[in-house]
């Protein structure tokens, strides 16, 4: 018998000792693409389609590894929201995909106002311009009204979409236009305008922040 509890604790520990190998090798996949995601952040830099591919697959080893980790969800959600040298009809189907992986994440951390911009800006790339697209951009508004880089993503969505946003939406989308020109980031945001081609509407939006 008491061989018999011996093998089974012995079991157990290699159980254990598996499992463990598993999370730190998901660990690591997943630590490793983020580390090149936030490189590509930090020198703008547009990633090649294998560069893309490489990350991609360490996030989806990471998942398999490791399921029930929120975090390789949660990146894997915005590796897909990242522009690449991908056609652009891979590229909308790429943001589509990540839908999938952040609407689950959100129904988990729904106070986060970074899912909810990201849901927001994957909605853009999908080209779905409805009321969840409208809705996320609120939520993220609302969860954090004075977080910079929050005020500044859902402004440059606001600026994008401006003539299909509802009515009911512009009143709290052009605040946080006036919020965002009117502290930190306010030189990111013009810069962006003047790219697209919006500084009339952000003017207009803002006539006291002397945008021309």
């Amino acid at each position: 018998m008491r061989n018999l509890f011996g093998v089974i604790a012995i079991l157990s520990l290699l159980l254990l000792i598996v499992e463990a190998l598993h999370l730190g090798v998901a660990d690591l996949h997943r630590v490793g693409a983020v580390l090149r995601i936030e490189s590509w952040i930090k020198t703008a830099k547009v990633p090649t389609h294998d560069e893309w591919l490489k990350s991609h697959k360490s996030l989806q080893t990471a998942i398999k590894g490791d399921p029930d980790n929120p975090q390789n969800m949660q990146e894997i959600a915005r590796l897909l929201t990242f522009n690449t040298t991908k056609p652009i009809n891979e590229k909308v189907e790429s943001y589509k995909k990540s839908l999938e992986y952040l609407r689950p994440m959100i129904q988990l951390q729904p106070a986060s106002a970074y899912l909810w911009a990201r849901l927001a800006r994957a909605k853009f790339g999908a080209k779905q311009f409805d009321e969840q697209t409208w809705q996320a951009m609120n939520r993220a508004i609302k969860a954090a009204p004075n977080d910079y880089p929050i005020q500044l993503t859902i402004s440059k969505l606001s600026l994008l979409t401006w003539p299909w946003i509802p009515n009911r939406w512009r009143d709290t989308m052009q605040k946080n236009i006036q919020r965002t020109l009117n502290g930190e980031v306010r030189g990111d945001l013009i810069q962006f305008a003047k790219r697209n081609n919006k500084l009339k509407l952000a003017n207009h939006l803002c006539r006291k922040c002397d945008v021309l």
